[in-house]
């Protein structure tokens, strides 16, 4: 039967599946009434690559949840465990795969203006990061074929598997760090010269999108970094009674951060409703 520390973890993947799935559904809403109408343009196709990447973070953070609550419920005496921890880091690769790609582009205009010498470096980071990303699973998946005799899961930290998996996470851990460094300056510069500005009734509609990416893009990088420092905590510090218990509450910080970007996106849909209407109004 499951323990207390099961149950907990199992309460908090539902209570996160909950709240994404509602997540989805007002984005697929968004979706539909607002960026249903655009033409099949250029910039309708980027608009498309914003959606369906923030789609694809949040459907991966369902899916980490749904095999979160999996890995809680089975008793610890069979396979499942593993190949939920298999399909765990197979989503978390999704979506921190589809988190890079989603901020590299609605961030790059920003990072053009703030520093340019940056941006080659920041693609090729954006290029490299996805291949990092999907090597998690890989050691999950090497314990659960070589594990050929049913047993109790337990993790030890001083197993070849876990210090495998650590040492890619922590891989991994580093090029986010990296990545949401270079763009955390890349905002609070640019917010630090917007605050700086003496007549901020001139700034155009290009600025202002900026204004809402930067701030919202700090919140989300401060998350972002606060669910890392989690992860970091559950593999060096935490009881290994308590790894899977801290891995969840990591995930579900990232539940967070998808919300922010989400909110972005209806920031700027009303930013744009507000500019195209001012515009009107002077015509």
């Amino acid at each position: 039967m499951p323990n207390s520390m099961d149950d907990l973890i199992a309460q908090i993947c539902i209570g996160g599946f909950s709240v994404t799935l509602t997540l989805f559904i007002c984005l697929c809403a968004v979706i539909i009434v607002f960026d249903g109408k655009a033409t099949p343009t250029s910039k309708s196709n980027v608009k498309n690559a914003f959606n369906i990447h923030l789609c694809v973070m949040i459907v991966a953070n369902m899916g980490i949840f749904a095999s979160q609550y999996g890995f809680s419920i089975y008793t610890r005496n069979d396979k499942a465990p593993f190949i939920c921890g298999v399909v765990t880091k197979l989503f978390l690769a999704a979506a921190e795969s589809s988190y890079i790609f989603y901020s590299w582009h609605r961030s790059s205009l920003v990072l053009k203006a703030m520093l340019p010498k940056y941006v080659s470096n920041v693609g090729i980071l954006v290029r490299v990061a996805p291949v990092v990303f999907f090597l998690q699973p890989i050691p999950d998946l090497a314990r659960a074929i070589m594990s050929s005799q049913p047993g109790p899961l337990e993790v030890k930290k001083t197993d070849i598997v876990f210090v495998a998996s650590s040492a890619v996470m922590g891989a991994s851990a580093l090029i986010a760090i990296a990545f949401d460094a270079i763009l955390l300056r890349t905002f609070t510069r640019y917010l630090r010269i917007s605050f700086g500005a003496q007549d901020r009734k001139q700034e155009g509609g290009t600025s202002k999108s900026f204004l809402i990416i930067s701030r919202f893009g700090c919140a989300a990088i401060v998350l972002k970094v606060s669910c890392l420092i989690v992860f970091g905590y559950a593999t060096l510090l935490a009881s290994e009674e308590a790894y899977y218990l801290y891995i969840t509450i990591a995930y579900s910080l990232l539940t967070i951060v998808w919300l922010v970007l989400f909110l972005m996106k209806i920031s700027l849909l009303f930013q744009k409703h507000m500019h195209a209407t001012s515009e009107v109004v002077i015509n």
